[in-house]
């Protein structure tokens, strides 16, 4: 087996996808797999849209019968994949060009982990998507230049190349359930490990966006497994020396602020709120809200 694609899906139709990695990776090889996991999806009419691949034979569709997380699903594909070279990639994301999966597999004949990087369409969606498309646009659009400077800080599950022994060395950490951050443990954990990280530009474009709402209860999933994770034993290192928002954390906590942000957020909540999902929504105030956030969970502690 020359590679193997890993996808895993949550209530989300793959099939343009799913067709265009197969056409793409025909192009190089005829022996390769494209391995689905669902992780026990609830809209019937989106499984069986995409039941409908078990039609080409290079397809493994698992369905889960339990929802087990992100983080146990990737770690089911590493295990059941055939082949030493791993693509993973999110359901909702789509190639920029058609050498993606070439560009991939050149790249990680001479490192063992390769990120490829995202990208948002330019087009300016409508007011209630808005967060998400300018966070997408500030923070995560970001060259391979860029995302050298902090190769670990800067990988991402969107999109990634990953040799199967590395992948089963490191693993991802089971015990994150939730939505958030088991993208970041991963990275850390590939530091710690001395596995060099290569970026590269052969992004994704991540095509579902969610609404304001939505991305703001991402969101909160992501500050809440932070506190979960810094109490955590299985995590062998400050977190705060990985993680910006962490590092301002202990950084108003040292000047005694701590208080001041959690009282932001219990009176000011509402506001905080009104302007993310505005026309005009402004990170700065995103930014502020996940301190506030956080230093709310922390204060009741």
């Amino acid at each position: 087996m020359d590679f193997s694609i890993c996808i895993p899906v949550y209530n989300y139709k793959l099939v343009d996808l799913a067709k265009e990695l197969i056409k793409q990776s025909k192009l190089i090889s005829e022996d390769f797999e494209l391995l689905i996991f669902d992780d026990c999806s609830t809209i019937n009419q989106l499984k069986e849209e995409n039941q409908s691949l078990k039609i080409y034979p290079e397809v493994q569709l698992i369905e889960s019968e339990i929802n087990i997380g992100r983080a146990k699903a990737r770690n089911y594909l590493i295990e059941k994949a055939e082949s030493e070279n791993l693509i993973f990639l999110d359901a909702d994301t789509y190639p920029r060009n058609d050498q993606f999966v070439k560009d991939y597999l050149a790249a990680l004949k001479n490192y063992p982990v390769v990120v490829g990087g995202i990208q948002y369409k330019e087009e300016k969606p409508t007011e209630n998507f808005l967060l998400r498309w300018k966070y997408g646009h500030a923070v995560e659009s970001k060259t391979a230049q860029i995302r050298k400077a902090a190769p670990y800080q800067s990988f991402m599950t969107t999109a990634f190349a990953i040799r199967k022994e590395i992948a089963s060395q490191v693993q991802f950490e089971g015990a994150i359930t939730k939505y958030g951050h088991e993208d970041t443990l991963f990275g850390i954990e590939l530091k710690r490990n001395r596995v060099s990280i290569q970026h590269i530009d052969n992004p994704v474009y991540h095509v579902l966006l969610e609404k304001n709402t939505e991305f703001i209860e991402k969101t909160n999933h992501g500050i809440e497994n932070l506190v979960f994770l810094q109490k955590a034993d299985f995590v062998k290192m400050d977190l705060s020396n990985e993680v910006n928002l962490l590092r301002f954390h202990k950084r108003i906590k040292k000047f005694k602020l701590e208080f001041f942000f959690a009282y932001l957020y219990r009176k000011h909540k509402k506001w905080l709120l009104g302007n993310m999902n505005s026309q005009q929504p402004s990170l700065k105030i995103f930014s502020l809200y996940k301190l506030a956030y956080l230093s709310f969970l922390l204060s009741k502690e």
